[in-house]
């Protein structure tokens, strides 16, 4: 398999993924890749060119030699022995054997479902056949779970026995690729080049299939390819620096000018800000009135300074500490004065005397009362007959006392002290209370007129009087005398002053208010409307930012996929597929693939090699000679499915005449759907193949078959023995691929069958006569087989094959050798009414409660098959030597 080789060694020059491509397509033979295997390829071919970042867990995997049926890493003489201990393979069931003859042809026959398909399976996936993708499946109908298919491969390796174990998933020995596998797949591959007919050695056909696999993704990278609409944004003034960027947006513009071009600040946004108010109230009518309504708003904005300052001075001794000492000092006076107090208090008849304020008010009441309206010039109290100035009774001794007590209290040192100090937290009191900072409306008439320029500053002013406001109250509640003056220490603070930040708004204005005069002028406002277009239009553009980076991305991704596409070339594929196939379509493997061709009965299809070549494509065109021109007909359209298959099988034996080696070959239905005119050529080419080589032919076609052991028998009666071995395989219950040795009931010889069935007559003849009931089942059905065997006995013995069934000829040159008496017509009438009445299923056939015959008579009943078989064969040897000699000249 030379092209193969240098296909192997071409494959390193190329790209990695079309590599991987390759080795697909030598692993799948005619079948086209599946869709995941495409995509994967697709996968490896874009991270490749660099148009898609590269999957994680693919990898691409390039073909090496030892990976293909008939191409090994090293060549040794193998031959295939038997696939034992096979387990999990389709319905076969479990630890099954199937031996193979290590010289001449081993067939194995199998209806369908028998397990034949199970086998070749192995052999196919084991060998590395180029459909070894298919995968086998363990028994749907298992009940128990189970595990992997796998096998034993017994085979003998330069003449040594050796085990391989063949599991499915696993790597496969690269041994095993010593043996050549042939099946459908690989006959299409072979002739079915675009459904067009052409000859092309093992894995020729993978260079059009590569071409066509890259021209496939050179549609899907083109494919990729979009229209792309432009960024466009009505609030980009035309004309302006951003306008201009979008405009020349391309694959090319790197990525630091549109970073550069969407960059937006919040300085940014402020000069704008300031510059559009600018632009507005710069306009020649407007200008003046601005000027004026900036100038008052700098007049309340001074004011609200000025306020600030009045109440930073009028708090400024009203410290923590202040608060704390007068509110100290007043307790300190009260409990001083309680004190005394306690020392000379006579008990009074009512409580709080001379111990409350509410008693100290009502003595100083009483006492100005008398000095200035009841007794005028007269000190308090006066108790020398006087009347009480609060009850207006005389005053008696009691009563004397009473007031000289409370006079005395009065003018105690300690009373003194502490109405001084009630006086300090009054006059407090009362500077506080005059601190007015702005609330409600008036504060918030200033603080909107702020927020229009300075939002900090405005908040800041906001927080200030409601600051203020705040200590106040909490100040004056806690002015109090008995409160705990610690709790002064937990004021809020004084705010800071906000006084310099109103003057530096002030001052904003005035320059404002110059920015403006100086703008109204023409010129000069037309300089700022086209400032305020560009930093308006860049900032539109900021927005669009994302836009445009993906319209960037996009426009780069598609000169990505045009670059990537303009490379997706096959012209190179094609001129290296030329020179491989040029090369190993030699004058040697034309001149063998035609004697195959006539080897194999392809003669009646007279054709010519010509050379031609396509996309990827280089082969030698099968023509038909003679024909007139086909114009769009193609030729497999003309040749039927068994002339296309013949030629398939004329390449295979051809490529296999030139190597230099004799190992095994393996053929999976060769002529399962051929015309039937070229069985019997195939058949007899194959085991002319057993001579050379070990050949193991799958095949479900008793004719096949048939044609084969015919194949054998010629050889051998031409002084050329090949030995064929056949083993049949059969269900038993729900399992399959149980071999037994020997040809199936249908190609068996009346020898064969009749010891088949006596064999069957022994193990049934217990039952009877204790179980008549079972009995009569099975030997109504050796019955049954008994008048199949009279049939063939008709066609192999009395008429000696001339007319066959499977076969597509009458022979008739045993004519000679075949000679029917009267008598055996009856003999045979007989025999097969009888067998029709004890068998089941025909219409003359009795119901199985009948008894059948004993057997003995059973056994004497296959006796005269034998007897009669044997009668016709000493017949014929007597017949040919009558005629022979009628002959003679």
């Amino acid at each position: 398999m030379a092209a193969i080789d240098d296909i192997i060694v071409w494959v390193s020059s190329l790209p990695a993924w079309q590599g991987d491509a390759v080795r697909r397509l030598l692993a799948t033979g005619d079948q086209p890749l599946n869709a995941r295997g495409y995509s994967e390829i697709l996968a490896l071919a874009k991270a490749d060119l660099k148009i898609a970042a590269p999957q994680e867990n693919l990898k691409p995997v390039l073909p090496v030699a030892g990976n293909f049926s008939g191409v090994p890493a090293t060549t040794v003489a193998v031959k295939l022995l038997s696939i034992d201990d096979v387990r999990n393979v389709n319905i076969i069931k479990d630890a099954q054997t199937q031996p193979f003859a290590e010289s001449g042809v081993t067939v194995v026959y199998g209806d369908n479902g028998s397990g034949k398909s199970g086998y070749s399976r192995i052999l196919k996936l084991a060998c590395q056949a180029r459909d070894k993708d298919e995968r086998i499946l363990p028994n749907v109908f298992a009940t128990a779970p189970t595990g992997t298919p796998t096998a034993i491969l017994k085979i003998k390796q330069d003449g040594r026995p050796k085990d391989i174990v063949w599991t499915q998933g696993a790597p496969a020995d690269p041994i095993l690729t010593n043996i050549t596998v042939f099946d459908g797949r690989c006959a299409r591959v072979i002739t079915d080049d675009r459904n067009e007919i052409s000859y092309l050695p093992y894995g020729g056909d993978v260079f059009q299939k590569l071409a066509e696999i890259v021209l496939r993704v050179k549609a899907d990278v083109e494919a990729e390819i979009t229209a792309i609409a432009p960024v466009q944004d009505s609030a980009i003034v035309v004309g302006t620096t951003s306008a201009k960027l979008l405009e020349s947006l391309s694959d090319s513009t790197k990525d630091e000018v549109i970073q550069a071009a969407t960059d937006w600040t919040p300085q940014d946004e402020l000069q704008l800000a300031t510059l559009e108010e600018l632009a507005r109230t710069s306009d020649s009518t407007k200008a003046a009135q601005e000027v004026a309504r900036l100038d008052k708003v700098k007049g309340r904005i001074n004011d609200a300074a000025s306020a600030v300052t009045a109440l930073v001075v009028a708090c400024v001794d009203l410290t923590d500490e202040v608060i704390h000492n007068v509110i100290a000092e007043v307790n300190a006076a009260q409990l001083a004065h309680v004190f005394a107090v306690a020392e000379r208090q006579t008990p009074e008849v009512l409580p709080g005397v001379a111990s409350t304020n509410q008693w100290e008010i009502l003595y100083k009441a009483a006492k100005q009362y008398s000095e200035e309206v009841a007794y005028p010039g007269e000190s308090f109290p006066k108790t020398y007959d006087a009347f009480c100035v609060l009850c207006q009774q005389p005053l008696g001794e009691e009563a004397v006392a009473r007031f000289g007590r409370f006079k005395k209290f009065i003018e105690d040192v300690t009373n003194t002290v502490l109405i001084a100090k009630r006086n300090v937290l009054r006059l407090l009191r009362e500077k506080i209370e005059i601190v007015d900072p702005l609330t409600a409306a008036p504060l918030e008439s200033i603080c909107d007129e702020l927020a229009s320029l300075d939002a900090k500053v405005a908040n800041d002013l906001r927080a200030y009087h409601a600051a203020v406001a705040t200590r106040k109250s909490v100040v004056l509640a806690l002015l109090k005398e008995g409160e705990d003056p610690q709790k002064a220490v937990l004021l809020p603070p004084w705010p800071a002053s906000v006084e310099t930040a109103l003057r530096s708004v002030a001052k904003t204005l005035i320059q404002k208010a110059a920015d403006i005069t100086n703008a109204a002028k023409p010129e000069e406002y037309k300089k700022l409307l086209a400032t305020v277009a560009e930093l308006k239009s860049r900032k539109a553009l900021s927005a669009r930012k994302a836009d445009i980076c993906a319209f960037i991305a996009k426009v780069r991704h598609n000169a990505d996929l045009r670059r990537a596409a303009d490379t997706l070339r096959t012209q190179e594929i094609t001129r290296q597929g030329t020179t491989i196939i040029r090369k190993n379509l030699t004058p040697e493997l034309i001149n063998a693939f035609k004697t195959e061709l006539i080897a194999l009965g392809a003669t009646r299809v007279p054709i010519s090699l010509k050379p031609s070549g396509d996309v990827g494509e280089t082969a030698h065109e099968i023509l038909l000679e003679g024909a007139n021109t086909l114009g769009r007909a193609r030729i497999s359209q003309i040749l039927s499915e068994g002339e296309a298959r013949v030629i398939a099988i004329a390449g295979f034996l051809a490529e296999l005449q030139l190597v230099p080696h004799a190992n095994a070959i393996v053929l999976d239905d060769p002529v399962s759907s051929l015309d039937h005119v070229f069985t019997g050529k195939i058949a007899a080419r194959l085991a002319r193949e057993g001579l050379r080589r070990q050949v193991i032919i799958f095949t479900h076609n008793i004719a096949f078959l048939m044609e084969l052991e015919d194949a054998s028998m010629a050889l051998a009666m031409a002084g050329t023995p090949v030995g064929i071995t056949v083993h049949t395989l059969r269900r038993g219950g729900k399992s399959a691929g149980i071999t037994t040795n020997g040809a199936p009931w249908y190609a068996l010889k009346i020898k064969q069958r009749a010891q088949y069935m006596e064999e069957l007559v022994h193990k049934i003849k217990l039952l009877y006569p204790d179980n008549m009931a079972e009995y009569n089942e099975k030997a109504a059905r050796v019955y049954g087989l008994l008048r199949e065997a009279w049939e063939s006995c008709v066609e192999d013995d009395l008429f000696y094959n001339v007319v066959c069934r499977y076969r597509n000829s009458v022979q008739t040159l045993k004519l000679i050798e075949v000679a029917i008496e009267d008598p055996d017509i009856h003999h045979v009438n007989l025999h097969m009414s009888k067998t029709s009445t004890w068998m089941t299923g025909h219409d003359k056939s009795k119901a199985l409660h009948y008894d059948r015959p004993a057997p003995d008579e059973l056994l004497a009943d296959i006796k005269a098959l034998r007897d009669f078989s044997k009668q016709l064969t000493d017949r014929r040897v007597q017949t040919k030597k009558q005629r022979d000699k009628q002959l003679e000249p």
